[in-house]
């Protein structure tokens, strides 16, 4: 039952409460901490990535808090840019975003609005972009999927 009334609580509520004495401070346990992880992330699959280089279930509760409350206090501005294509991918690498066009190019814009470069990578539109491991993956409509190095020299394609 204590279980249930602690995972209730917010995370500053739920630190203070382990504050108060010793007895309190014994609930502070993985186990608590598990459960109220499990039900932040319930139905909310997509927040896993963030958590990717967390050490303990504590620290993920954290890192889900804080993220919660940028999100809540953030500034949402809208950056509009001028484009002679359709944009049909997206992808964010945190200081700019990259762009899969209709045209088959990719764009990578900073977050100001400022185009940082263009380069055509496909014959037709890029449905989907990515980064991983400093590569960038490309998926495309003309059936093919290319791998790019971080300067966006073709490495391989993969299909």
């Amino acid at each position: 039952v204590v279980f249930n009334i602690l995972q209730m609580l917010s995370l500053p509520d739920l630190c203070s409460v382990f504050q108060v004495s010793s007895a309190w401070n014994s609930w502070d346990t993985s186990y608590l901490w598990n459960r109220v992880l499990l039900s932040q992330l319930r139905d909310r699959e997509e927040l896993v990535k963030y958590l990717q280089h967390s050490q303990s279930e504590k620290e993920s509760t954290q890192i889900l808090w804080n993220l919660s409350q940028a999100w809540r206090h953030s500034d949402c501005s809208t950056v509009k840019v001028s484009l002679e294509s359709s944009v049909l991918s997206v992808w964010s690498t945190g200081v700019s975003v990259l762009c899969g066009m209709n045209s088959g190019d990719v764009q990578e814009w900073s977050l100001d609005g400022e185009m940082i470069r263009s380069k055509e990578m496909h014959d037709k539109g890029i449905r989907v972009i990515r980064v991983a491991k400093k590569e960038l993956f490309t998926g495309s409509y003309d059936g093919t999927v290319k791998v790019w190095c971080s300067d966006w020299f073709h490495l391989r394609q993969i299909s």
